[in-house]
């Protein structure tokens, strides 16, 4: 008799409906159960042992059917029921052994192992002495249930450990997604916050150029500087669509371009050494955008007129450094640092802050990311 399909693909809870609850297969092991009638027939029965035989079998029927329908952790009641009907159908017929060994079954789901071995041995002593007091033959009724109980209760055993890993395979399933869905989110408002804050900055900007060029009464340069904030707005649209759906990328040299000129508008005097570093595409991506918050960040709170931008590529590691000549009383790191903070974290990089003489941000990335790791 097997029972290795009597588990559900969905593990439940301990005060739930069990596993049992929708497998298909569950009433048909009950054919097993067959064996009860055999020695009825071989040692004929007849009025009232006949009646009580069969409702005895109704019982354990019953029984049997009930576990389906019972939480877990009332399990223990209907393992007592069949135990029951078992020793008391023993009186009757020696065939009730065969409900000893589907009773090992359910031991075998009910309990751990060390509990699960304590209890069948108690069976096996008990039923031995039962079928000795019956003047049962050993072979036909405490050997049956010696040999079967043990064996299909260890397949109940295996079951329980079957659903056991299931489910904790499922709870790490669903942590894995709720941790993909939060890296998700955290990836999506620090690109958003680069973006808008960028295009928002650089549309401000223009803005109060085109109302200064008004005053003048310099009409074409304000209309031309107009016809630029509606690129740029068009522009800042396509790349928050492109964050959202996760396939927004930038590269690190039209960064450079976009901050010279951004500079050039200012009238902040803008200063480039060292060769851009060649990086993979991610690492180039996320660089290109530290590179445009600490961009929006000092035409927004810096009073600069002059920033410099250094590249520095050692045998281990990619530098960046990026500082200006502003003045600066006090730093509070707010979305966009902290931001830049968790993406260098994602590359195994690092930053480090200095304000003396100015703002100065220091970026190193290693030029082997998956030796280093993330960086703690």
């Amino acid at each position: 008799m097997s029972h290795s399909h009597l588990a559900t693909t969905q593990p439940q809870t301990a005060g739930s409906i069990h596993y049992f609850k929708n497998d298909r297969l569950y009433y048909v092991w009950l054919i097993f159960s067959a064996y009860y009638f055999i020695p009825i027939f071989v040692i004929p029965l007849s009025g009232w042992a006949l009646v009580l035989a069969l409702l005895g079998y109704g019982a354990f029927v019953s029984t049997y059917i009930g576990v389906r329908y019972l939480p877990q952790n009332r399990w223990y009641l209907a393992i007592i029921a069949m135990l029951s009907i078992a020793t008391a159908c023993s009186f009757i017929t020696p065939g009730a052994s065969n409900f000893f060994m589907y009773s090992g079954f359910f031991l075998g789901v009910m309990l751990p192992l060390g509990y699960f071995i304590g209890a069948v041995s108690l069976v096996l002593l008990g039923t031995y002495f039962l079928g000795e007091a019956l003047h049962y033959p050993f072979l036909f009724f405490s050997l049956y249930i010696m040999i079967g109980a043990p064996t299909i209760g260890m397949i109940g055993v295996i079951e329980r450990m079957r659903v056991q890993n299931a489910k904790r395979e499922q709870q790490s399933t669903e942590q894995i997604r709720s941790l993909a869905q939060s890296l998700e989110r955290e990836r999506i408002a620090r690109d958003l916050h680069d973006v808008i804050g960028h295009t928002l900055s650089t549309i401000a900007l223009k803005a109060e150029l085109a109302q200064k060029l008004l005053l003048r009464e310099k009409s074409e340069q304000a209309a031309n500087e107009l016809t630029q904030l509606q690129a740029i707005t068009r522009d800042g649209l396509r790349q928050v669509r492109e964050t959202i759906s996760g396939v927004h990328r930038t590269n690190l040299a039209d960064e450079l371009i976009n901050l010279a000129l951004r500079m050039r508008e200012q009238n902040i005097q803008f200063l480039q050494t060292g060769a851009i570093p060649a990086l993979d595409k991610k690492t180039d991506n996320a660089l290109a955008l530290i590179l445009r918050e600490l961009t929006t960040n000092l035409l927004r709170h810096s009073n600069a007129d002059r920033c410099e931008l250094a590249f520095k590529n050692d045998d281990d590691v990619h530098t960046m450094t990026v500082s200006d000549n502003g003045t600066l009383d006090d730093l509070t790191e707010g979305n966009g640092l902290t931001g830049i903070r968790q993406r260098l974290h994602l590359l195994g990089g690092q930053l480090s802050i200095t304000t003396v003489n100015g703002f100065c941000v220091k970026i190193t990335l290693p030029k082997d990311p998956d030796k280093t790791g993330p960086a703690s």
